[in-house]
This record gives structure tokens, C-alpha cells and sequence, in this order.
């Protein structure tokens, strides 16, 4: 044991070095699904660009990577009416500039993280609420493709 404790004190700097070097990987790596489309901000420059290519990338500490699926999803208004009140809501990526322009960029899986609504049966957080307001627009909107009301 005291072999070990002394070997760490005079190797401390390259314990150091190697916690900042795993932090500093960490930091820039992110992972595409076949199903995700990535939209990359660097911070300094303001450049914002689409990463549709799936699998692993390293990516510069600055460069801020924000995933959004593309599958189409089922959203729902509840509500104790008889009519239609779902649909089947995807992201087309095609429209991503626009959507940034409208949404800005920001981590879009943390919105609406925290929801105070105990009575609905599903809680729609993250993309989801986005999709779901959007979805139930009457606008035509480029990133937005209803497939159908189910």
C-alpha cells in the first residue's frame, strides 16, 4: 500500500494530465444514430451546420452538438372529446436551418424538463413538445411532416 500511495505522489502530474485529457474527450464526443440528424453550433463563431452522417465523432470542446430524432412519432392532445386528437408527427431535416431560426439553438431534449401538469396522462418533454406544438400548427412548415391523423 505504500508503495502504491508513493507511486501516485510522484506521478500525480500524469494523473492530472490524463483526468484533463479523459474530461477533454468526454467533452467532445457525440454519437449520430441512423435515426438522429445532429445540428453543430461552434461557440465562437456562431456557425451553425447539419451532422447527418451516423456514427462517432470528435468534435472541437467549443462545438456544442444538439441530436434530434427523426422518426416519426405518435402526439396527442388530451382531451375527453370524440374527435382526432393525434398524429403522426417526424422531423424533416431538410428544414433544420429554418427550424433553427425559429427555435435558435439549444439543447431541445432539455426543454420543458421540469412540468408541474400532474393530470395529463403523458407529459410531453424535449423535442416532443416542440414536435407537438408544431405538428398541430395549420402552417406549412419545412422541418415538420405530418404523415397522417390518426
Amino acid at each position: 500500500m505504500k508503495n502504491v500511495i508513493s507511486f501516485i505522489k510522484t506521478h500525480r502530474i500524469w494523473f492530472i494530465m490524463g483526468g484533463f485529457v479523459l474530461f477533454l474527450y468526454m467533452s467532445c464526443f457525440h454519437w449520430t444514430g441512423v435515426h438522429e440528424i445532429g445540428i453543430r453550433r461552434n461557440m465562437f463563431t456562431g456557425e451553425i451546420s447539419l451532422d447527418s452522417v451516423a456514427g462517432p465523432e470528435l468534435s472541437w470542446p467549443w462545438v456544442q452538438v444538439s441530436l434530434i430524432d427523426v422518426r416519426p412519432q405518435r402526439l396527442c392532445i388530451e382531451c375527453g372529446c370524440k374527435t382526432i386528437n393525434c398524429r403522426l408527427v417526424s422531423f424533416n431535416p431538410e428544414g433544420w436551418r429554418e427550424f433553427t431560426v425559429r427555435e435558435g439553438f439549444r439543447y431541445w431534449w432539455w426543454s420543458n424538463r421540469f412540468s408541474f401538469n400532474p393530470g395529463a396522462e403523458r407529459e410531453y418533454r424535449g423535442m416532443d413538445w416542440i414536435m407537438r406544438g408544431y405538428g398541430f400548427d395549420s402552417a406549412d412548415l419545412p422541418f415538420v411532416t405530418v404523415e397522417k391523423a390518426l
